[in-house]
C-alpha cells in the first residue's frame, strides 16, 4: 500500500519538477510585470504541438535568437494563432530567466494580433474570478 501512495506522490511531483527545470512552469501563471520588451524579427522555430510542453516560438532578431513562451495551446487554437517559420513577427514580452513570456504577438502578414496577458502579467487564458477563459 505504501508503494501505491509513493507512486501517486511521484506522479504529481516529478512532472512539475521537470517542467520547472525546463523553464516551462514559470510561464504558465502570472509573471511579475517588469517593463515590456519589444522584439521584432522572423520566426525561426515554432513549437506548438499538443503534448510537447509549453508552446513557444523562437524569434531571430538581428544576430540574436530568443525563445518566446506563448501560453495555453487551447487558447492559441481558439484565437486562430498559427505562426509559420519565416513569418515576420512582433512581440511584446516580459523577460524571465533568459527567455521571454509573451504579453502580445503580432503576425503582420496576416494582420493578426493575439493578446496573451493583461497589464498585470496575468494570463488571459485562465478563467476564475478574472473572467472567462476566452476574451
Amino acid at each position: 500500500m505504501k508503494w501505491v501512495v509513493g507512486w501517486m506522490i511521484a506522479s504529481v511531483l516529478v512532472p512539475g519538477a521537470l517542467m520547472a527545470q525546463r523553464g516551462m512552469g514559470a510561464c504558465c501563471g502570472a509573471v511579475s510585470p517588469g517593463p515590456l520588451i519589444e522584439l521584432n524579427g522572423k520566426v525561426a522555430r515554432v513549437q506548438i504541438t499538443p503534448g510537447e510542453g509549453m508552446p513557444f516560438v523562437t524569434v531571430k532578431s538581428g544576430d540574436r535568437t530568443v525563445k518566446v513562451f506563448l501560453g495555453s495551446m487551447r487558447y492559441l487554437m481558439a484565437q486562430g494563432f498559427n505562426p509559420k517559420r519565416g513569418d515576420e513577427i512582433a512581440v511584446k514580452a516580459y523577460k524571465m530567466n533568459g527567455d521571454m513570456v509573451a504579453a502580445s504577438v503580432t503576425l503582420p502578414a496576416g494582420n493578426k494580433t493575439i493578446r496573451l496577458r493583461d497589464e498585470a502579467g496575468r494570463p488571459l487564458w485562465r478563467g476564475g474570478m478574472r473572467g472567462p477563459m476566452m476574451r
